[in-house]
């Protein structure tokens, strides 16, 4: 679920579709006054492909999702792509990525919105794969492409802020990325102890704020504390 300026909600649902034994997603816009705008379905190509959303942005009069397509038919070995959308706020599509089942094996899972362009974060298989940030402008081109160092899914959560820089979250590993892709700086350890990422917001005054669980020490129980990090950006 996301929110704009105007408490219009924007959802993200998937609907069972018996006759084709596979999941169509949708984006529903519902007004402040609980009135539905609009709904939007959300389909890789002809059917029957699927798409599974992820995640869903709202800013800067747009509509964003991201997740991945896959191919219906079992006998397809393809493996699955990442797909992402962008529309209007009043439900105009602007445009949408190809899922490309011959590409490598990405998987979307955070999506952001800054100054017309929308960022994607994403994870490849198998575990240990490269993980990236992706950066698309108002049409949907690719202006970069990011690869970070694989840290068991530190790209699991994403945040841009007003420059266009860009916040990427998961496993134990935090980054900032410039509005030009370059890394800027990355922190492993978010506490003295081992840290689980599992979620992260942007504050005001130029902060960051990053929690997620820790081991206790005691490897018989497994058992695990919270942890919470506010750090300057």
């Amino acid at each position: 679920m996301a929110r704009d300026g105007s408490n219009n909600i924007y959802l993200v649902c998937q609907e069972q579709q018996f006759d084709w034994d596979g999941p169509v997603s949708y984006v529903l816009r519902y007004n402040a006054d609980g009135a539905k705008a609009w709904t939007n379905s959300l389909l890789p190509g002809e059917e029957p492909d699927f798409y599974c959303v992820e995640a869903i942005a709202v800013g800067g009069g747009l509509v964003a999702t991201t997740g991945y397509a896959y191919p219906y038919d079992p006998n397809d070995a393809r493996p699955g792509s990442s797909y992402s959308t962008c529309s209007k706020t009043d439900g105009a599509r602007s445009w949408q990525t190809a899922a490309d089942y011959a590409a490598w094996d990405r998987w979307a899972t955070d999506v952001a919105i800054s100054g017309g362009n929308v960022y994607v974060s994403g994870i490849e298989n198998p575990p240990g794969s490269p993980e990236r940030v992706v950066k698309y402008n108002s049409v949907g081109s690719t202006l970069w492409e990011t690869t970070l160092s694989p840290s068991g899914g530190c790209a699991q959560y994403l945040s841009t802020d007003a420059s266009g820089n860009a916040y990427v979250a998961g496993g134990s590993a935090l980054s900032k990325l410039s509005a030009t892709g370059i890394v800027q700086w990355t922190r492993t350890k978010q506490s003295p102890r081992v840290c689980e990422i599992s979620d992260m917001a942007l504050g005001p005054k130029g902060t960051l704020h990053v929690t997620g669980k820790v081991w206790t020490g005691d490897t018989s129980s497994r058992l695990t504390d919270y942890v919470t990090v506010k750090y300057a950006r």
